[in-house]
């Protein structure tokens, strides 16, 4: 089963290699930013049981990219740069999750923050193995009888 931290590592995972020299920060830093940098979080979505052994999962991967001077064309190649490092499929360990929706805005008081939505989908299974002992052996004996 996948979980949301999961999801946060492998972001930044990919973001480290793609840009290194780019310090990211989550919901655990509160102060000490030093630009320029991303802003990663994860917002959570619905988790839809479909049947008691599969539930679809969803949520939001949010990177704010917050620079030293805004520079919009920069902005704008840090999307397609993303876009292109993310692809259709987020590769979380051994999972490839559906990229529902990729798209970007502009967040701050004057609207010049580029902030970049990625939304996933993705199934888990919820079967449970059976507790106790599994049998090894059965015997079985047939007997001949009169009717």
């Amino acid at each position: 089963m996948i979980e949301y931290q999961e999801l946060i590592c492998a972001l930044n995972g990919l973001l480290g290699n793609k840009f290194p020299d780019i310090q990211k920060y989550g919901n655990d830093t509160t102060e000490g930013w030093k630009k320029p940098y991303f802003f990663i979080e994860c917002v959570p979505g619905v988790t839809a049981y479909e049947t008691i052994n599969f539930a679809k999962r969803s949520c939001v991967l949010k990177i704010t990219y917050y620079q030293e001077t805004v520079n919009e064309p920069d902005q704008l190649h840090k999307v397609e740069e993303i876009r292109k490092l993310i692809g259709i499929k987020f590769c979380v360990g051994s999972r490839k999750l559906d990229v529902r929706s990729y798209n970007h805005d502009y967040v701050g008081e004057y609207n010049n923050i580029l902030q970049i939505s990625v939304e996933l989908d993705w199934y888990e299974n919820l079967c449970q193995p059976p507790a106790g002992e599994l049998i090894d052996n059965v015997d079985v004996a047939l007997k001949k009888g009169e009717r």
